[in-house]
């Protein structure tokens, strides 16, 4: 079978907003404004397939804001896979569902780590593991490294940060540059493991295949313990049991609608029994807050009064000790001279006293008559307050009553069908999960399946299949002949003595200097999309390679003559830029081509799925488009 991976659906979900980018075979390009999501739909693409790094939300603030999940349908080897990442927890696990994106609800879904997704689709590609020996860091001793999926993916998936840069294949990394070749090797089939390798795989395929019948007994042995090994039967059972509890769910809407009607007859006497019930609580509550604060100032000046009347007790009791104390009848002796003083009663003390007295008795007899108009304001209070109260108890019990007569009737119908409703969704519930059960057997057959013909494949090559010289000599000149000829319609003269694919390195040279070489960044993609150009081609030519028949480019247009970020010496000339889409025209009709650009040339307008723009929600995420609004409303 052909080795190929294409894109179906990208979606985007949260709690209240979900959107569905649909791709097809052939070329799909996004256009649109700067900063407005367009490069977001292949980082979004890449972080399915496993990217490492998460998705920062401090930038992407409106995909933060909105969304909660990312799906990713895909066609592998003619098979629909979904692929779910959640964006803000659990990041590190990745969904696989053995469906498209429309039946997730139906399957249980096979849950690995990113960094385990390589793996997996390689076993689908039928791609064996290959690993190359490297040396330990900090050590003298030899390791080796798998070559994985995602190293496969750096020849399909040029971001714009290494698009026409010195970053081409993440080179600059220095724990990636050395799997570059190796990656080419496994795309071409230049490569066959060794013995040992190869026969681990085979021990390593047969384990497999143990444990997945394992797996598949002991879920058999659930579903026998249960008497639902009958998949049909149980099937039969779902549908009866959904038409159940959707004649039940009609007859309760039918005496919800009667309840409904007759509100609708007593909906205005209902709602003014109601509001007046509302406003004599309301008044209720205000008069007794009136009294508490009547009460309050009540005791407050009572207080008040006890201590004034004690004062003036006191006043009272002192005037009189003058009156009866003879001063001038007492002598007293000088502490100085030793002479006798005679005491008189100062004129002054006395009128001092008889005027406190007369103040005092004046704010006593305030205070009192204070005192009793709250006394007089607390009856009325008190009088007012058993008036609302009564008119209160009145209006309870007519709205009681009247609720009562309104909702009562039909209580227990309704009570009855949400018995029944629950019991069948119960019902309806084990019987889904019984199905799942039966889907996950059929995945793990389906994977058994797959390990076989991986085993079968492994024990043919361990036979001695050897690639010979003369593949890889056919795939380089195939290449070579491709590359000259895209350079050149890219508008680049060529030589074939100066601009090759190099043997050693099968990394691409221009006029005998490497991509990684060259400062122009026009000069540098168009060198890149050669390269790719020509290995797609040859995948084109003989389907059976490695290569997943899969391209994404992002921001071609970077380094055309009329962006002004790029310096004379970058810019690329607006008829090679055409001349890049004319070639990607060209190449979509075997292939999937997914291209993220500013203004695409006319030439390519027919193949813009998408345009985005920055400002008022028009973008990645556009409110217009938001596939759960008729819910929402």
């Amino acid at each position: 079978m052909i080795q190929s991976i294409r894109i179906k659906k990208l979606i985007v979900e949260g709690d209240y907003y979900k959107r569905t980018f649909p791709f097809t075979l052939g070329l799909n390009i996004i256009s649109g404004d700067s900063y407005s999501g367009k490069s977001l739909i292949l980082k979004l693409i890449d972080y399915c397939l496993g990217d490492k790094e998460k998705i920062n939300l401090n930038v992407q603030k409106e995909l933060g804001q909105f969304c909660d999940h990312v799906f990713l349908e895909l066609v592998i080897m003619g098979n629909t896979y979904t692929l779910r990442r959640d964006l803000k927890q659990n990041t590190t696990k990745i969904h696989i569902y053995y469906t498209d994106s429309q039946q997730l609800s139906s399957f249980i879904p096979k849950i690995v780590d990113y960094k385990d997704l390589s793996r997996f689709i390689l076993d689908i590609l039928e791609i064996p593991e290959f690993k190359r020996i490297k040396n330990k860091a900090h050590d003298t001793t030899k390791t080796t490294e798998s070559i994985s999926f995602r190293d496969m993916l750096r020849f399909v998936y040029i971001n714009q940060h290494e698009l026409g840069t010195k970053n081409f294949l993440n080179s600059e990394n220095s724990f990636v540059k050395p799997k570059n070749k190796p990656t080419f090797q496994l795309l071409h089939k230049l490569i066959n493991p060794d013995l040992d390798a190869l026969i681990q795989q085979i021990v390593d395929n047969e384990n497999k295949i143990k444990l997945l019948e394992r797996e598949i007994e002991s879920l058999n042995q659930y579903l026998k313990e249960r008497d639902a090994e009958d998949q049909l039967l149980l099937l039969t059972e779902l549908n009866n049991i959904s038409d159940k509890i959707n004649r039940k769910k009609s007859e309760k809407k039918k005496l919800l609608q009667q309840i409904s009607d007759k509100k609708s007859e007593n909906n205005k006497l209902y709602n003014e029994v109601k509001l007046e019930v509302i406003n004599q609580a309301r008044e209720l509550s205000n008069m007794e807050e009136l009294r508490r604060s009547i009460q309050f100032s009540l005791s407050s000046k009572r207080n008040l009064l006890n201590d004034y009347n004690k004062e003036l007790e006191e006043m009272v009791a002192t005037k009189e000790a003058f009156f009866h104390y003879k001063y001038d009848h007492h002598e007293h002796h000088c502490p100085l001279c030793d002479s006798m003083i005679k005491m008189n009663l100062p004129a002054e003390s006395q009128e001092s006293i008889n005027q406190a007295i007369s103040q005092l008795n004046k704010k006593i007899s305030t205070l009192v008559s204070s005192i009793q108009q709250n006394e007089s304001a607390l009856n009325e209070a008190n009088s007012y307050i058993k008036k609302v109260k009564g008119r209160k108890d009145i209006y309870d019990v007519a709205f009681k009553e009247f609720s009562e007569n309104f909702e009562t009737p039909f209580l227990a119908e309704i009570e009855v069908l949400n018995s029944f409703i629950s019991s069948f969704q119960n019902n309806e519930n084990l019987i889904k999960e019984f199905v799942r059960v039966h889907k996950k057997i059929e995945e793990k057959n389906n994977e058994i399946s797959s390990a076989e013909k991986t085993l079968e494949r492994l024990r043919a090559q361990e036979q001695g299949l050897r690639v010979e010289g003369k593949v890889e000599e056919n795939v380089l000149e195939f290449l070579n002949k491709e590359y000259r000829a895209l350079l050149k319609k890219f508008n680049f003269s060529t030589d074939p003595l100066v601009d090759y694919i190099n043997t050693d390195s099968y990394m691409p040279y221009y006029h005998d200097a490497s991509v990684f070489d060259h400062e122009s960044g026009g000069l540098v993609m168009c060198i890149q999309i050669a390269y790719l150009g020509a290995i797609l081609k040859l995948k084109i030519d003989q389907p059976e390679l490695n290569h997943p028949g899969l391209l994404m480019f992002d921001t071609v247009s970077k380094y055309l003559g009329i962006n002004s970020d790029v310096t004379d010496d970058e810019r690329l000339d607006p008829q090679s830029y055409r001349a890049i889409y004319s070639f990607l025209i060209e190449l979509q009709d075997n292939v999937q081509i997914i291209i993220v650009d500013n203004t695409p040339p006319e030439i390519a307008s027919e193949f813009i799925k998408y345009e985005f723009y920055r400002n008022d929600l028009k973008g990645f995420i556009n409110m217009d488009l938001n596939e759960k609004m008729e819910s929402l409303e």
